[in-house]
């Protein structure tokens, strides 16, 4: 019999594609149904054995093994389920199961495959979210700012036609009420370089600018430029100047997918959130910049980022 396909059990069994896993797991029964271990052993304890010893090996990843060794250790497993799941005496029989029942337990198998596959993803969705976190902590110390957990504390939100449930659209705390302006007015308040989309989805238009000023300061480290359409849906472009003493509201979330790209010389992540919200947010030189709103196309927000001047 050829074992060539035991290697396989080298590999991330939930990486594979579905009909590749079908066909390893289909080699694996006609091989444990020929090793004679399984004849104990009823039909629905036969079935949970080599589900349970499948699904044991295709977690255990056998890299430092050769096709000889993965099946030794194979049997062995088989042989340690079947001492569990013995039958009383009088349940043998001499036939034994058939390698066309055992298939049926794949019904049970190709979901628990599929959760891993999923849970993976969510982890490694999870990952690049705090990653991304971390990258703006990191950034928050390098310019001597408080992380998000730092004390942050709610402020008035920037007066909207429609609630956007994007967090990142909210100024950092400390800053008083908004100074309403035009796009070229704002430029002149930015402590900051603070550009001016020159390209905007189909449909908007320039609404107003808010200039976030505290105390008896001249010139604003948060200002948003707000954009909107014929639907009154919000686009905004946040500028947040990482300075001392301030706290950077990430509004980080798990979202619904996300993306990494290149962007103005630096990385930026373009995110998904519920009810079709999309984010691109990056960091350029000390100042943060998030532009956010509803149904619009991926490449359209990027495009509006790269016209930024």
């Amino acid at each position: 019999m050829n074992t060539g396909w035991l290697l396989l059990f080298k590999e991330d069994i939930t990486a594979l594609k579905s009909s590749v896993q079908y066909a390893l797991f289909e080699e694996y029964v006609r091989l444990a149904a020929a090793s004679g271990l399984l004849l104990g052993l009823n039909e629905t304890n036969a079935r949970l054995v080599v589900k349970t010893v499948f699904l044991q090996a295709a977690s255990r990843r056998f890299a430092d093994k050769n096709e000889i060794q993965i099946k030794e250790h194979l049997m062995r497993m088989i042989e340690g389920a079947v001492l569990k799941h013995q039958t009383a005496a009088g349940c043998k029989s001499d036939a034994g199961v058939q390698a066309e029942q055992l298939m049926e337990a794949w019904n049970d198998i190709a979901p628990v495959l599929q959760r891993k596959v999923l849970r993976r993803r969510r982890f490694r969705l999870m990952l690049s979210v705090c990653s991304f976190a971390v990258i703006l902590i990191i950034g928050g110390f390098a310019f001597g700012t408080t992380t998000p957990a730092q004390k942050s504390a709610k402020v008035a939100a920037p007066p909207n036609k429609e609630s956007d449930g994007s967090e990142l659209t909210q100024p950092v705390s400390g800053i008083q009420h908004p100074l309403k302006v035009t796009a070229e007015e704002a430029r002149q308040y930015a402590d900051f370089q603070l550009g001016i989309p020159q390209i905007l989805p189909d449909g908007y238009h320039f609404e107003e600018a808010l200039v976030f000023l505290s105390g008896q300061e001249t010139k604003s480290r948060n200002i948003v430029l707000v954009y909107t359409n014929e639907e009154n849906y919000l686009l905004r472009v946040l500028y947040n100047k990482l300075v001392p003493r301030s706290a950077l509201s990430t509004g980080v979330t798990l979202p619904e997918s996300m993306e990494e790209i290149f962007l103005r010389g630096s990385k930026a992540l373009l995110v998904k959130t519920k009810d079709n919200y999309s984010r691109l947010d990056w960091l350029e030189g000390d100042t943060y910049t998030s532009i956010s709103g509803r149904d619009i196309d991926d490449r359209q927000l990027v495009s509006m980022a790269e016209s930024l001047q």
